[in-house]
């Protein structure tokens, strides 16, 4: 067993060392003090890897990230919170726009941390994979347990062009099994499959999956197995696996923990309604509007299993 951000961090060095590309990694601490909590340690032993540690300069240090890609150098620009990433959201948007005719020559990986286990001052409050993804376009990808650790890292990181990945800080201790059952479900790469169920389906969206897997073992003691989903990528477009598995089932819970108005889960929700007739359907989100918008989210949420059968019709389920 290891923690989720070694077992990352060694992923991510173990595919550098093998690809021997050359690869820049550039950001704030990325190779001194405690390495991004230890995202990023180690990068700077491997022969094919530069590390530049750098001042606050995010919107310098995406457009470098840019013009590595563009040089046929694959980058990282890695970020210790998601709010700092606003700075550089200007050339995610624009300067990606305008160079969308070319094919990228590199992979430019924005490798940001959600500040989503308590207050970390005013800019630690932004857990928004999905805006930025929205706004530049890109696809994104979230970090909360081994296995969609290992597809981040071996399939989509170094991939040919520019994409966000972020990483949960309340998860980045949590003890991982990697060598755990888990089957990607899809040819893109983008939906795991976590568990199996013909009861109900339970999508976890964001770093909700500790609450899905929690979701599904509270129902399977009330008589119902429940078949868990993860969306990694929250720019994925194809809804199969999720329309297949609700068709199936007819019960749906999308458990999502971003603190996005514009939250992606709202395509999959518009998706399932459109496609699945007769779909019971529940949304188990956090509030983006409440009034202290600047606090941070709490650490997990708030899950009940009995309303969530009454609301499935299933008010005696056993």
């Amino acid at each position: 067993m290891t923690t989720l951000v070694e077992h990352f961090n060694g992923l991510l060095r173990a595919e550098l060392a093998a690809r021997g590309r050359r690869t820049a990694l550039i950001g704030q601490n990325v190779s001194t003090g405690s390495n991004l909590s230890g995202l990023t340690r180690g990068f700077d032993k491997l022969p094919s890897c530069t590390v530049l540690n750098t001042p606050n300069c995010e919107n310098v240090l995406v457009g470098a990230g840019i013009g590595l890609m563009l040089g046929g150098v694959d980058a990282v620009v890695a970020l210790k919170q998601q709010d700092f990433l606003l700075l550089g959201l200007d050339h995610l948007v624009n300067t990606l726009n305008a160079l969308r005719h070319r094919p990228p020559a590199a992979a430019l990986a924005v490798l940001s941390i959600a500040v989503d286990n308590g207050w970390e001052g005013p800019q630690s409050s932004l857990i928004d994979p999905d805006g930025f993804c929205s706004f530049a376009r890109i696809s994104g990808f979230c970090v909360s347990n081994a296995a969609d650790a290992a597809l981040v890292a071996t399939r989509h990181f170094f991939a040919p062009g520019a994409k966000l990945v972020t990483v949960s800080q309340r998860l980045f201790r949590t003890q991982v099994d990697p060598a755990g059952s888990v089957r990607v479900v899809d040819a893109a790469g983008d939906w795991l499959g976590h568990r199996d169920g013909d009861d109900a389906t339970i999508v976890a969206c964001g770093f909700a999956l500790p609450e899905a897997m929690a979701l599904a073992t509270a129902l399977e003691a009330r008589g119902l197995r429940a078949g868990v989903l993860q969306r990694v990528n929250v720019s994925a477009r194809d809804f199969a696996p999720a329309v297949a598995a609700a068709a199936r089932t007819g019960r749906v819970a999308i458990v999502d923990d971003t603190k996005s108005v514009n939250r992606a889960s709202l395509h999959l929700t518009a998706a399932l309604r459109r496609d699945v007739p007769g779909i019971r359907l529940v949304e188990i989100v956090r509030d983006p509007w409440r009034d202290e918008l600047s606090a941070p989210v709490a650490d997990s949420l708030p899950i009940d299993a009995a309303a969530l059968a009454r609301a499935w019709g299933l008010d005696d389920a056993q």
